[in-house]
């Protein structure tokens, strides 16, 4: 049986070989993605759980090299892509101000990002810019914000999507 002969192949001593020729291949490169060294680390963690789990698909030690590099790339694009997604400003009190019992530095970096938060919503398209206000200042739905602008519900999600990617691109320094 195929599947016998390549568990066979990649047993545990033979799969520790393997992932001990290319541990610090994989963490140089993910790290160079995530800038940390606990992140890497847990990236190539869940990179070669991935790649034993789906070790009986693989034909050759080079197939498996092609494979794992591949799942490398797939999972550091999932991780960037959740962390600029998941990435938010820090809480705020009632009157918009950094709570205080954050450091001076994070007080620092939370205004520097507001500011440019507060200058991209100035700068925003009017049609944009109103249906943001709508949806944040008013609480409006998009159901109610497209009649009082006598625009369908898709225009306004899609005004809406462009000024939430504006201010986050603003937000996180890249333009």
């Amino acid at each position: 049986m195929i599947f016998r002969k390549r568990k066979k192949e990649f047993s545990w001593v033979r799969f520790e070989d393997f992932y001990d020729q290319y541990v610090e291949t994989l963490l140089r490169y993910c790290y160079g993605y995530l800038k940390s060294w606990t992140e890497a680390e847990e990236a190539v963690h869940d990179i070669m759980l991935k790649f034993w789990k789906n070790v009986n698909r693989i034909e050759s030690h080079q197939a498996a090299k092609s494979y794992l590099f591949k799942l490398c790339k797939h999972h550091l694009l999932n991780l960037l892509r959740d962390k600029a997604r998941y990435s938010t400003l820090p809480l705020l009190d009632e009157t918009n101000e950094p709570i205080a019992t954050q450091s001076v530095e994070h007080q620092y970096v939370y205004m520097e990002a507001l500011g440019r938060a507060n200058n991209t919503i100035a700068q925003l398209p009017p049609k944009r810019k109103m249906v943001y206000e709508l949806k944040v200042k008013s609480g409006l739905t998009n159901n109610q914000i497209a009649s009082k602008m006598a625009i369908s519900t898709t225009m306004v999600e899609k005004h809406w999507q462009k000024a939430v990617n504006q201010i986050r691109q603003a937000v996180n320094g890249s333009k």
